[in-house]
């Protein structure tokens, strides 16, 4: 059965609804799994999916499909769902002017095959099996994803996105004595460094090894990107989550528009950034992409929003209405939040500092009070200018005084997931 966006809605209104929405995703990707040192299975994937979303009296209904032929009574079921409903919706997303994105999309990403792939995934593999380092999984993948968003308000929207990712894990073995590391790189472009990822994975799981202990305290740290992420993910993000904060379930009720960090701290989120691993035009309820400063000059200023919590609070949506999949409504999420680098980053490495490039349990966080107290997968402290490793440390604080006690940041910025940020210099407890 061909599917055809415009009847669909039409059979929407039909059924009772007083508007509605498809949100539409069409995805391709070839994937490439490693086990050791060998290549384990290729896999080839497409997937074609539907979120049906009506407003019935105020009150909306979802449902979902990857069967074109289950429209009809998936419509029908997104109006039940509606008429049982207790939340409310106000409006679907109206038009916009929706900006002009760069670096989202690659033709040589979208004609990817195996044979293309496969020489850099050799390459990673050779280069993490160096010396006392060895793999011990990872995988490639490339990926194209078309996205329609259609509503009966006039939304009408298309994007065409590639991604290109590739990591491995890594151990390292002296004696008795192992250590563990992993690397990785996401990119819209056709420009994975395998053979950096390989060698970087091998170089920090040998450095790791034999690692000292440290003495406890409050002391200077410098969190690499993916330690900060990790942190930031679980602790300033849901912060900075409008429903939470209208659950009362976050700190920046009370601390929005005061000063919570150095004059030198500027986060934004910017659904534009070009090549962005979450930019695009619009975001998952169509809602033009923009840039939003949520803390200017160490001082917090907004909110992220999507269409629910900003007709809640009689404001415009920031542009965060994101989904996990066609098969879900539109959550909170960063699109790309950006922290703006500064210094150099070996000006943060200051004798006696612990440096900590992955933290482990950062999911057990406290998001409502910004609480966290996180494990050190690979942690380090400068003496004479060196990294030398360190073992068995927690590092504990909250994300809030994280922030107010920031010394200095880093000019080496990563892409993770939504966050691009350098390292951060910071005051926290570390504990052994």
């Amino acid at each position: 059965m061909e599917f055809d966006p415009e009847k669909t809605l039409e059979r929407c209104r039909e059924e009772g609804a007083d508007q509605a929405e498809l949100y539409i995703k069409n995805e391709k990707s070839l994937n490439i799994e490693i086990e050791k040192k060998e290549i384990k299975y290729v896999k080839s994937d497409e997937l074609w999916g539907v979120g049906i979303r009506v407003i019935v009296d105020g009150k909306p209904g979802f449902s979902s499909t990857t069967n074109p032929s289950e429209i009809n009574r998936k419509i029908t079921d997104a109006v039940k769902h509606a008429g049982k409903n207790q939340k409310t919706l106000k409006t679907l997303g109206k038009p916009g002017r929706t900006p002009e994105v760069k670096g989202i999309y690659s033709k040589e990403v979208a004609e990817q095959e195996y044979k293309d792939i496969l020489p850099g995934v050799k390459q990673m593999i050779e280069s993490a099996n160096q010396g006392r380092s060895r793999s011990t999984s990872g995988n490639a993948s490339a990926a194209t994803a078309q996205t329609k968003i259609i509503n009966t308000n006039g939304v009408n929207v298309n994007s065409e996105t590639t991604m290109m990712q590739a990591s491995i894990s890594t151990i390292a073995g002296e004696g008795e004595n192992t250590s563990t590391s992993y690397e990785f790189q996401y990119s819209r472009q056709n420009d994975i460094d395998y053979s950096w990822i390989g060698s970087q994975a091998s170089k920090m799981a040998v450095k790791s090894l034999s690692g000292q202990k440290t003495t406890s305290g409050e002391k200077e740290v410098v969190l690499r990107p993916i330690a900060l992420t990790s942190l930031l993910s679980s602790t300033l993000i849901p912060s900075l989550n409008a429903r939470e904060i209208q659950k009362g379930r976050s700190k920046a009720k009370q601390l929005m528009n005061t000063q919570i960090a150095p004059e030198q701290l500027k986060i934004t989120d910017d659904g534009t950034l070009e090549g962005g691993l979450n930019s695009r035009e619009t975001d998952d309820e169509g809602t033009p992409s923009q840039k939003n400063g949520l803390i200017e000059n160490g001082v917090l200023k907004k909110a992220m929003h999507n269409l629910k919590t900003s007709q809640k609070k009689g404001v415009e949506s920031t542009g965060n209405g994101v989904r996990p999949s066609y098969g879900a409504l539109p959550e909170i999420s960063p699109r790309n939040l950006v922290i703006e680098p500064q210094t150099q980053t070996e000006n943060l490495h200051t004798e006696d500092t612990i440096v900590v490039r992955s933290v482990l349990g950062a999911h057990t966080a406290n998001q409502a009070s910004g609480d966290f107290s996180v494990g050190t997968n690979e942690a380090f402290v400068v003496k004479d200018g060196d990294l030398q490793p360190v073992k068995g440390i927690m590092v504990s604080g909250n994300i809030f005084e994280l922030l107010q006690d920031i010394i200095e940041i880093g000019d080496d910025v990563r892409k993770i997931g939504n966050t691009v940020t350098p390292s951060v210099k910071t005051k926290l407890r570390i504990s052994t």
